[in-house]
């Protein structure tokens, strides 16, 4: 049996914070091979849309966008559920 966590990650790209003077580039995509920094890989996120739920597995290799996620209690999860933007982080 293979046990795994769903993170579901709201953000295509990354945050920036000044960090004692220095400016810091944090993941925003959940993809990055140097956590908590971003690595560049919310690259590959360019293509998503905002009404499907896309899949990575943790190598950050896309395993395919789905439909919905259901839970072990039966819930069934969708796009619109957990995959709110703003204004501010809409693609152009």
């Amino acid at each position: 049996m293979v046990k795994s966590r769903l993170v579901i990650y709201k953000s295509d790209r990354p945050y920036q914070a000044d960090v004692y003077g220095v400016s810091v580039t944090f993941c925003g995509c959940g993809l990055t091979e140097t956590p908590p920094f971003c690595s560049g890989r919310h690259i590959k996120t360019v293509h998503e849309k905002q009404d499907k739920i896309y899949v990575y597995d943790s190598k950050g290799v896309l395993l395919g966008p789905v439909k919905h996620i259901v839970l072990e209690n039966g819930e069934i999860v969708k796009p619109e559920d957990i995959y709110m933007v703003s204004k501010a982080t809409e693609r152009e």
